[in-house]
Parts: C-alpha cells; structure tokens; sequence
C-alpha cells in the first residue's frame, strides 16, 4: 500500500488522462460529441488563417474543402439517436474520401463561427500539421482531436502542479468522466477548460505559495486573463480570485492596486474587443438566409423565435423578468447539468447511470472535506470571494443562453448542459477546505482508485453505445405518420410492425411530409405499440416531436397497472416543435409481461400534434 503514498498528482493524472483520453478518443465515434461538425468546420477554417469567419447574403460561415461536407454527412444520423449504432468498417471506410483543398463549397455553421481562434489553436494546429500533407479529412479529425487532448493533458498537469493545495481535488475533477470525454473532443470547449483552470490554480499559487509577485507573474496573469476573455466571456469573474493575493507581496500598495487595474482592463479590453467582431456576425434566424436556416443540421445552430437583440430589449422593459427565468431554469433543468457535470455523452443522449453519478458528488465532496493541508490557512476572504465568482460566472451563462438560445420572452433556459460548469464547479467545491478532516493519504488512494474504475467503466459504456450489441437483441421502428393500413394502423419503416389510432392522422401540423397525428381531450391516445413477453433488465427509447404544450409519452403495464410519463421537453427544434425523449427499464417486479406504449394528452382543452417516432427496444439475450 506504500506505493500509494508515492503516486504524485500531476504524474498520476498524465498517466491516467493519456491512456483514458485514447480510449475514449477511439471508441468515441467521429463528430459524437455536441456540435463536433461545426467545431470541426470552425477549426479547419482557422487552420488556413482565417481566424474571423465569413458573414455573407446573410449566413456565417466559411469557404471549406467540400469533401469536409462529405464527411460529416456520414455520422450525422447518430446524434441524439441512441439506437443508432456503427462498426469499425463503416468508420474506417471514411479515410478512402480525398481531401481535395481547392474544391470548396460555402458551409453554415453560424454558432461555432462566433468562437475566436483562440479557442481552436490545438486543434487548428494539428489539421495544419497534416493538411500539409494532404491527409484525407478524417485524418485531420483525428489529429484535431489528439492534438486537444494533449494540449489539455499536459496543460491541466501544469495547473495541478502549481497548485499550493487540493491537487487530488484537481485530479478527480478533471478526470470525471464528463471531463474526459469533452476534452478529448474538436470542441471549443478544450481551451475554455485548460484557462479555467490554469486562471484558478495560478491565482491560488501566487495568493499562498509564492513569497512575493513579480512583474512576470503580473504578466504572466494577463495573459491567461485575456486569453480567457477572447476563450469565452462568461468566465472572466476567475480573474476576481487576483484579489485573494495579499498586498504585501507587491513592491508596494500602489503597485498593489495599478496590477488590479492592468489585470482587469486586459481581459475587458480583450473581451470588448471580440465582443464587437462578435456583433458583426450575429445574424438571427428570422434574418438568416432562408434557403439555408432549416432543417435538422441547423436546428442546433439557430433557434426561429430567438433574437439577441429583441431579448435583451424585453429584459429591459421588466427587471423581474431575468430572476424569474433563472430560478425557473435552474429547477426545470437540474437533471440535465447535474448528470451531465458527471457523465452525458454523444449528443446528450447518453447518460451514466444515476447511482454512479450519485456515487461520484458524494466521492467529490468527501475529496473536498479530506484534501486540505494544514500548511496553508485560505483567510477570512477565501471562500467569499469563491462564491462571489461562481455566483457571477453562472449569472453570466445564464444570462447569454437566454439572449441567444431562447425565445423572446420565454420562461426558461431549456439547455444548461453539464458541460457548460466544468471551469466552474472547482470553487463550489472548494468551499469545503478545511484543515481539521485533512486525510492526505487516504484522499490518494479514494482518487487514483475511484478514477481508474469509473473510467474503465465509462469506456465500457461508450464502447456499448456505439459499438457493442452481442449480448441484446434490438427492435427499432420509425415513422412520420404519413401512411394508414386499411385496418386504420398507422405503418412504420417495418413491415412487421403497426401502430394503433391511424384515425388521429391529421393534416392540419406537420413536421416532415404532410401528416402528424392529432390528440386532445376527446381522442386522448395515439401511436400506440404493445410489447409483449417483455422481462426485467430489458430497456427501451421512445424519441417524438410534439406540437403544443399539452401531451406527453405514456409507458403503462404490469399486474398493479402502473405508468410513467413524461411531457417535458429536452430540447425545441428550428420548427418549432418540442423534443421529447423517454428511456425505461423494465423493473423486477412488473408481474405482466406486456407494456403499452403511446402518446397520451393528459388535460386541458388544447390539441397537440406528434410527429417524427422513433423507438428501439433493446431485448436482453
């Protein structure tokens, strides 16, 4: 057990990060994570030097190698759509298409195309390594995201190191697993973590480790401060953690103060400045090019009753309204950041089981109470000013996912990824310091040991989702309800399969084709499908499109006649219509061995409209 004793924190997660960062780089299919086309798109683009993307007949984008185009168009039935699975043959089968660089084609990727090229120098770097060579573009995919993970790897060590304490905190939270799986990714949000938490590290060594501040650390500070700022501008309140520096360690008080202002004004100067760039591109949908604002590919690019300008216009006439939607946002969407800081992966549809994600908070927290050192007392202002700068970052986050991702007016913030808190969530668990319950050595062995497991479990899982399905046998179906049998059944893409209510078709909404089925009070069930002979541990995924508030997805069977139910939207499509999503275990104790499965307007005197089925059963062998 000795060993343990031995392992150093920085060392350890080198290590650990390396071989559980390949993994999952590798069993993570190309473009399986959030807006990975578009960060894809994004970074090659700045890979040729164009660090601003292109604003043109009203769309934001870039002239890109059409082959790029080819690519991502064949892994973008995956997302969000759990049944849907590939082989190592279908992926490799990708590196045959030619990269051809002068061939180029205009590509949309509105959201992305706001990040500055700070945010994809990795990545950028390593598609320009091997675009060199005329690599095909799945190899520059591959290298973009080597090239993330390793610029996160060795820059996270770097941060650990200077850290005057709670290194083993560090360790476990960046290699959560959600941690993990983001920074292995072409994502913009790589950069975003590394400054986090190199900002939060640097403040502490300078504030309790080293003896007196230099003009280099000054320096130094700055730059990470404006670099943190052109990254992503919710995040610039870390730099308030420059304040727990003493003033003692300056040369003297009014050099104290002049760093405080040369801190603060270059990240505000950095921020304004992209701010404005920023300005230029925005186009919001009702002004986007028409031809190219719809469809499933930029549904997660623009949202058609949003309007920054428009929103912040309302959030000014009612100063009510901004805490009213926050409180509302925050309990509506717990489930969502609260599972995802720990474990949701591909396009948010994938998600740990809740007992390890239960399992990992408490993990977290006993970490937390046990890393403190006795060597270092934080001061009376150490956690005020943790809380003051969380706070505001969160206020911040939550204030530009209103402005740009919802609808004018709306009454909550329906996207707050877990994600989104990874450069935050250390001073929220921070605040647990002390130096009465420090428990040094058996901290080392509570992370080293709980990382390694919950990574090799979370590659396991990955790897199922995408890859393995020799131990379930699996049923998928669709349909857009465009066709009734004669029987009046309602057909999907299998011949063997029927749903019942084909006399709810209706021609008055429709998402794709000319039909969707209609619901209300007098006529309340549609889509229905019957599972027989189902058994414990079996599961399924019932994924629909609903328009109107009212109506939901109903899972009902067993001797006691029990239901689940569920009307709560994940997410809103560029259409307009709601996103609805339920997964379900079959439990040991469902005496019948039938469910019945449908959508089920439970009240009210409106009509809703479901559109778009999709449903995999996965039947344990």
């Amino acid at each position: 057990m000795n060993l343990f004793y031995k392992l150093k924190p920085d060392l350890f997660f080198l290590c650990c990060s390396a071989v559980f960062g390949l993994i999952l780089l590798i069993v993570t299919p190309p473009f399986q994570t959030p807006d990975e086309f578009n960060h894809f798109y994004r970074a090659y683009q700045i890979s040729e030097g164009n660090f601003v993307a292109i604003k043109k007949d009203n769309r934001v984008g870039g002239e890109l190698p059409e082959s790029l185009v080819r690519l991502t168009q064949s892994f973008r039935n995956m997302p969000r759509r759990e049944y849907i699975t590939t082989t190592w043959t279908d992926i490799s089968d990708q590196f045959d298409i030619p990269l051809v660089q002068d061939r180029k084609v205009f590509v949309d990727f509105p959201n992305t195309g706001m990040y500055s090229f700070v945010s994809y120098a990795p990545q950028a770097m390593g598609i320009f390594v091997l675009r060199v060579f005329d690599l095909p573009p799945l190899y520059l995919f591959y290298g973009a995201r080597l090239a993330s993970l390793i610029f996160w790897i060795f820059s996270i060590a770097f941060a650990i190191r200077r850290l005057p304490f709670y290194q083993w905190l560090f360790v476990l939270l960046a290699l959560l697993p959600m941690s993990v799986s983001t920074n292995m990714s072409v994502s913009a949000d790589v950069v975003t973590n590394v400054l986090a938490f190199v900002v939060i590290a640097y403040s502490l060594d300078l504030a309790y480790k080293q003896p007196v501040v230099s003009l280099r650390h000054v320096l130094v500070y700055i730059v990470w401060g404006i670099l943190l700022a052109l990254a992503k501008v919710v995040y610039i309140p870390l730099i308030l953690l420059f304040l727990l520096i003493p003033h003692r360690k300056f040369a003297s008080t009014r050099a104290h103060y002049f760093t405080i202002v040369l801190v603060f004004a270059g990240s505000a100067i950095a921020a304004i400045s992209w701010s404005v760039v920023m300005g230029n591109l925005y186009v919001p949908y009702s002004l986007y090019n028409p031809a190219f604002r719809d469809g499933p590919i930029m549904a997660t690019c623009l949202v058609p009753c949003a309007n920054m300008q428009d929103q912040l216009h309302y959030i000014m006439s009612d100063w009510t309204y901004v805490p009213v939607v926050f409180i509302h946002s925050i309990k509506a969407s717990f489930d969502m950041y609260f599972e995802g800081y720990i474990g949701t992966f591909g396009w948010l549809e994938t998600t740990l089981s809740i007992g390890f994600i239960y399992f990992s908070y408490g993990i977290i927290f006993l970490v937390a109470l046990w890393d403190g050192s006795s060597s270092f007392q934080t001061g009376r202002y150490f956690k005020p000013m943790l809380i003051g700068s969380f706070t505001v970052v969160i206020v911040l986050l939550l204030l530009t996912q209103l402005l740009t991702w919802v609808c004018v007016g709306g009454d909550w913030i329906y996207i707050i990824q877990g994600r989104y808190i990874i450069p935050v969530m250390p001073l929220l668990f921070m605040l647990c310091y002390n130096v009465k319950w420090s428990r040094p050595q058996v901290v080392i062995k509570v992370v080293s040991v709980f990382s390694v497991l919950s990574l090799s479990y979370t590659s396991a899982f990955v790897y199922q989702r995408y890859f393995d399905q020799d131990e379930v046998e699996i049923i998928r179906f669709s349909t857009d309800v465009e066709k009734v049998h004669e029987t009046y059944y309602l057909t999907t893409d299998r011949a063997d399969v029927y749903l019942e209510n084909g006399n709810t078709q209706s021609d008055e909404k429709a998402r794709s084709g000319k039909y969707s089925v209609k619901v209300s009070f007098k006529q309340p069930y549609s889509l229905t499908y019957r599972l027989r002979e189902c058994k414990a541990g079996d599961s399924l995924l019932v994924d629909v499109y609903r328009y109107g508030s009212k109506g939901g997805i109903m899972i009902s069977g067993g001797e006691n006649s029990f239901y689940t139910y569920t009307d709560d939207p994940i997410e809103k499509d560029s259409l307009g219509w709601d996103h609805l999503q339920k997964k379900f275990l079959v439990p040991h104790n469902m005496g019948e061995k039938q469910l019945s499965i449908f959508a089920y307007y439970k009240e009210g005197d409106d009509s809703s409209y479901f559109d778009d089925l999709r449903f995999t059963y996965r039947k344990l062998k």
